[in-house]
């Protein structure tokens, strides 16, 4: 049993936990990352500042080489949305991310650098086992615990919480015991990795798995119509497959943005309404906008 803040804590920190996957394990290898268009600044050019980074994954290990090189792209995308097409972006070793940009913009390309847009798809809990958990904890407050350790709650944006599955959550809490334990047992770690990177691939479906998003402007109708990777389309079929009839929660950040029902399998592409109505066209583009900037397994600490 875990505390109903433990659970939510749990299920915030698991927004990065997909890294696991796309990088194929929870530590990066030794070869350097460089994508294409980065370079390496011994100094900064005149006008020009280099903003430095350490980057880490879930655990605070080095990110893997597939993780470095996403997050490479995903900053590049977002200084050239604030006019930064020049800036360059470089990866040395394992952790060490370092950013060339104008210094007039400093200030303003750190903020998009850090900030954080992480997307999950989830399935909302029965009806019966949200209400019997709802009636448990309005009568226990704060010494309400949540019973099951692979769900918690999010805000809907309504004024109402959803309980929502959160099956990898267990395996996530076991694996970071198993982190923190002394002396680690790392031939255990990775076995229990590679049982979690197997049940992520099926049961959990990220920002990571989106080859676009766009929106959508229709008369009084404004949608996000996000489209899967080609290699995970038949993963995602068959996820929605099994949820044919239940919600399909999307949460950016831990927050809900869209709670449709499932009416038929979905397999390349969704179209994305908030809660309870429909997006601004100003809205609209402004998801779509995050979602393709999204970042996903990397956590970056500024070197001062």
């Amino acid at each position: 049993m875990i505390t109903h803040l433990r659970a939510r804590s749990i299920a915030a920190t698991l927004i990065a936990a997909f890294a696991l996957v796309a990088g194929g394990g929870a530590c990066g290898d030794d070869a350097a990352t460089k994508p294409d268009g980065a370079h390496n600044n011994t100094a900064a050019p005149a006008g020009s500042v280099t903003l430095s980074y350490r980057m880490a994954d879930v655990w605070g290990d080095p990110p893997s080489e597939a993780a470095r090189t996403h997050i490479a792209g995903v900053l590049a995308d977002r200084l050239t949305a604030i006019g930064e097409s020049r800036a360059g972006v470089a990866i040395d070793g394992t952790d060490a991310l370092k950013i060339t940009v104008t210094a007039s913009v400093a200030d303003k390309a750190m903020a998009a650098i850090e900030q954080r847009v992480e997307l999950r798809f989830r399935i909302r809990a029965p009806s019966e086992i949200e209400n019997m958990e709802r009636s448990q904890r309005d009568e226990l407050r704060e010494f309400y615990t949540s019973s099951r350790a692979d769900f918690a709650w999010f805000p809907l944006g309504t004024g109402e919480d959803v309980y929502i599955y959160v099956p990898e959550a267990p395996r996530i809490l076991e694996i970071e015991n198993l982190h923190a334990a002394t002396p680690r047992d790392e031939e255990l770690i990775r076995q229990k990795t590679v049982a979690l990177q197997e049940l992520l691939l099926q049961r959990v479906f990220t920002g990571a798995d989106l080859a676009d998003a766009e929106a959508i402007h229709r008369p009084g109708d404004s949608a996000v119509r996000v489209t899967i990777r080609a290699e995970r389309r038949d993963a995602f079929r068959k996820y929605t497959t099994h949820y044919t009839g239940r919600q399909m929660i999307v949460l950016v950040d831990g927050r809900v943005i869209a709670a449709p029902t499932l009416t038929e399998p979905l397999e390349a592409a969704a179209e994305l309404r908030k809660p309870g109505g429909t997006y601004s066209p100003a809205e609209a583009d402004r998801v779509a906008a995050a979602l393709r900037r999204a970042a996903y397994g990397i956590r970056l600490t500024r070197v001062k």
